[in-house]
This record gives structure tokens, C-alpha cells and sequence, in this order.
């Protein structure tokens, strides 16, 4: 008896606890993956400058508003919205999977296909066979200054 009481005790407890609401004052994950996109661009090209690191780190909290601002975002939102994501692993893992996708994405677009990169051959056969001879390493002049005896 005392059992089934306890057992229907948990359960009672169980039932009457709700799970927490994801707030409504946060940003969405389609809108997080989209700022931070453009946060991990902006990033990159301030690190591809050739500056100190206190020198890229004032030039990002400079141009950081820019981001916020094209999104319509202001910095507390974002925080909080990050904040949020932080305790949640799982939704900020599926806004990095966008992320990482988009970027992705860009690299493949900006990149030229394998096919362009390659040369076109020499409609003369002797001209490539030329071509070929002069850029073999044993046709190279030796400018070392050890010498085989």
C-alpha cells in the first residue's frame, strides 16, 4: 500500500512539473545563425589583416555594431539570445551546423572548379615536350653550393 501510494506520489509530481518554455524575448535560431555568420566573417578578414592582436581586437569592437545593426539587433538581445543558446547545447549545435553550412557553401562558390584551374595542353606536341624538359628539376641550373664529386 505504502508502495503504491509513493509510486502514485511520484508520478503526481512528475505530471504537475512543466518543462520550461523557450523565452519569446530571444533571438530565433535562423536569425542567430545569420548574425553569427557574418560575426565569423568579419572575424576572418580582421585576422587576415597583418595587425597586432590589440589592433584587430579594437578594429572588430569598431565595425561589431555594423553586424548588429544591418540584423536590426541590438547587443543585449544577442547576449541574451546567446546566453540561452549556451544552456541549450543542442540548439546552439543545430545554429552552428547552419553556420558551418553556410560557410561551406561560400568557400564552394568562390572557389573555381578543379576543371578551370587545369591547363589547357599545347596544340604542339614539340612546344609541351619543350615545355615539359625545361621544368624537370635535373634541367635546372644548380645554384647550390654543395657539388656531387
Amino acid at each position: 500500500m505504502k508502495k503504491s501510494l509513493f509510486i502514485a506520489l511520484c508520478l503526481l509530481v512528475v505530471a504537475c512539473i512543466e518543462k520550461p518554455q523557450k523565452p519569446t524575448d530571444i533571438l530565433s535560431q535562423q536569425k542567430m545563425a545569420h548574425i553569427l555568420l557574418d560575426i565569423h566573417i568579419q572575424e576572418a578578414q580582421i585576422n587576415s589583416i597583418a595587425l597586432d592582436r590589440d589592433k584587430k581586437i579594437l578594429l572588430y569592437r569598431e565595425q561589431e555594431p555594423q553586424i548588429f545593426a544591418a540584423h536590426q539587433v541590438d547587443t543585449v538581445l544577442f547576449n541574451k539570445s546567446y546566453q540561452y543558446y549556451l544552456q541549450h547545447l543542442s540548439e546552439l549545435k543545430e545554429i552552428y551546423t547552419q553556420v558551418n553550412d553556410s560557410l561551406t557553401a561560400r568557400k564552394a562558390r568562390s572557389t573555381p572548379a578543379k576543371n578551370a584551374q587545369k591547363p589547357t595542353p599545347s596544340t604542339n606536341p614539340k612546344a609541351e615536350k619543350e615545355r615539359a624538359n625545361t621544368q624537370h628539376p635535373r634541367n635546372q641550373p644548380n645554384n647550390s653550393t654543395y657539388h656531387e664529386r
